[in-house]
C-alpha cells in the first residue's frame, strides 16, 4: 500500500478521498440537521420522507434510528416487504407530521 500512497500522493490526491477509507470529521449539513430529529423521535411516529433524490416515503411509521450508521428505519406500508425500509439519514431531503 505504500507505493500505491506514493504513486497517488505525487499525482496530489490522498488516497482515502480516492477509495474511501477516511471519514470526514464534520458531519454533512444533512445529517446534522436530520439526526437531531430522528434521535428524538418516538417509535411509532407517523410521518412522510422525500429523499434526495425525489422519491416519497410514506406515509407510514418511524421505527428507530441507528445515530452511528446513520440510517433511519421506516415502515412503509406502500412499498410492501415485511420488514423496515432504511433511509441513509444523509439522503434525506425534508420530512412532513401529518396534522
Amino acid at each position: 500500500m505504500a507505493n500505491i500512497t506514493q504513486d497517488l500522493s505525487a499525482l496530489g490526491l490522498n488516497i482515502s478521498q480516492n477509495v474511501g477509507l477516511g471519514k470526514s470529521s464534520t458531519p454533512s449539513t444533512s445529517l446534522a440537521k436530520f439526526s437531531g430529529l430522528f434521535a428524538g423521535l418516538p417509535p411509532g411516529t407517523p410521518l412522510s420522507i422525500v429523499g434526495d433524490s425525489g422519491f416519497f416515503y410514506g406515509p407510514g411509521n418511524f421505527v428507530t434510528f441507528n445515530q452511528l450508521a446513520g440510517i433511519v428505519f421506516f415502515n412503509d406500508p406502500g412499498l410492501g416487504g415485511t420488514g423496515p425500509t432504511l433511509i441513509d439519514v444523509n439522503k434525506v431531503e425534508s420530512v412532513s407530521f401529518p396534522s
